[in-house]
């Protein structure tokens, strides 16, 4: 057992080592998984989503650039935009759906069985790179049958982040 731990902390270290190529400053600012943006600090910070009301849990400036994980690049059917204030998109990532829940509970004859649940209120983090122009923050939702986008929420920008 204890071979089989050190073998799979070993693989996600591995996997969760930065990308050691050199990021060109000039890399879009809407790529997915970080890597992004300039300078020496980048921001971090909680929302909460709750219904269709976005707030600002905690803000604050990171040391270091956003790194890009190796592997699969996070991600999920939700994004979170930065915008400038006339509306123009800065930065998007990708994350996953924050109000959705999966568990898997056995049968009576072993055979898992998934369901998803739905969350009133959440909350969740995600890293975006000093953006002295932005002026709001929108988390839009992506349906997964259909793909329709529709505004889960917006709120204005941290001023910490400016």
């Amino acid at each position: 057992m204890l071979r089989f731990f050190l073998i799979w902390a070993a693989l996600c270290i591995a996997c969760a080592r930065p990308d050691e190529r050199p990021l060109a400053d000039s890399e879009p600012l809407s790529a997915v998984g970080g890597g992004v943006g300039s300078g020496d600090a980048h921001l971090l910070i909680t929302l909460e989503l709750a219904g269709a009301a976005l707030r600002v849990v905690d803000a604050r400036r990171v040391p270091g650039r956003m790194q890009r994980l190796r592997g699969e690049a996070p991600g999920g059917d939700w994004e979170v935009e930065a915008r400038s204030n006339d509306g123009a998109l800065l930065h998007a990532v990708r994350v996953a759906p924050p109000d959705a829940l999966r568990g898997e509970f056995a049968r009576e004859g072993g055979e898992l069985e998934g369901q998803h649940l739905q969350h009133v209120r959440s909350a969740f983090a995600v890293r975006l790179p000093v953006l002295p122009g932005a002026g709001e923050l929108r988390v839009v939702a992506r349906d997964g049958r259909s793909g329709a986008r529709r505004l889960a929420g917006r709120v204005a920008f941290p001023e910490v982040g400016r």
